[in-house]
């Protein structure tokens, strides 16, 4: 009787498993439909009960994902980049520890900062996992903070493509964080330094000093903002690595990344070494701390 009432208890379960899924494939289906696009609801359960079955995830927490990364990234364009890595970004979630769902997040992010391909998604998860190991931020926070940090990215127009844009963000979050508190702290300094950098102090700066944020073409007309990693270099090999000249420059919400920046140019940073074991300082470190 106790073995018959365990199986009708799992028979149940799983009843009530399918139905949730299928609701909410269905809404999924709805929510794309209603923007003009299409999203197979049974595709959708299929696609969750496979990644459930290969990684132990439950397929409910797959197909809350799946909803994430529509509702987030812009409808159908998110469902499908976010699709297209399904198996390898449940197999990441399981090794990583890292919710599902907070995947479809970063994953959201980049497809609205224009990194709609699957595999170069899938390859920017995976470099923030590799500097979240190491880093201060972990997975989770990256997947919350990502979004503001890239926006201030974007708006500063720095020379970058799209997946470049999402690494140096999330290098930007990591590199905060050692001044800062918190993720959020550090995002806050993060979006804020990036805005400084293209700040009127930045320009004026940049203009007394004889060098220019901006590329320009052949006839001297500017073209765009510069990279970010040169351009940094260049501030920093400018002000010498005087705090007391950037702290003219950056903001007092930006002091936790601009401290960061200026122990590399001074050589304090023990990590910042070159292939001989030597410690960089000057411009190569406040190049390589990006890097890292």
């Amino acid at each position: 009787l106790v073995t018959s009432a365990i199986g009708t208890a799992g028979i149940i379960d799983a009843v009530g498993n399918q139905m949730a899924l299928q609701r909410s494939a269905t809404q999924l289906s709805a929510d794309i439909h209603t923007e003009g696009g299409f999203a197979d609801p049974q595709e959708m359960i299929t696609k969750a009960q496979k990644v459930a079955k290969a990684t132990g995830i439950a397929s409910t927490s797959v197909m809350e994902a799946l909803s994430l990364a529509s509702a987030h990234g812009g409808g159908e364009k998110g469902l499908k980049a976010f699709v297209g890595s399904l198996d390898k970004i449940g197999s990441l979630s399981l090794a990583t520890g890292t919710k599902i769902e907070d995947l479809a997040e970063i994953s959201a992010t980049m497809t609205n900062n224009n990194v709609t391909s699957s595999e170069e998604q899938f390859d920017v998860m995976r470099s923030i996992n590799a500097a979240a190991k190491d880093g201060n931020v972990n997975f989770k926070e990256m997947a919350s903070y990502m979004t503001e940090v890239a926006s201030m990215h974007g708006a500063s127009a720095f020379k970058a493509t799209a997946v470049q844009r999402q690494l140096e963000s999330s290098g930007m979050i990591q590199i905060a964080k050692m001044g800062s508190g918190s993720a959020a702290e550090a995002a806050t300094s993060a979006s804020s330094f990036m805005a400084d950098l293209t700040g009127a102090t930045a320009q004026k700066f940049a203009s007394a000093k004889g060098f220019s944020l901006y590329e320009k073409n052949a006839k001297g007309e500017r073209t765009g903002m510069r990279a970010m990693p040169e351009l940094i270099a260049d501030i920093y090999k400018n002000a010498n690595g005087d705090p007391e000249v950037l702290n003219k420059l950056f903001d007092v919400k930006s002091k936790a990344t601009a401290a960061q920046f200026t122990a590399a140019y001074k050589g304090e940073n023990a990590n910042l070494k070159d292939a001989q074991g030597n410690r960089l300082s000057g411009v190569e470190a406040v190049k390589a701390l990006l890097a890292n």
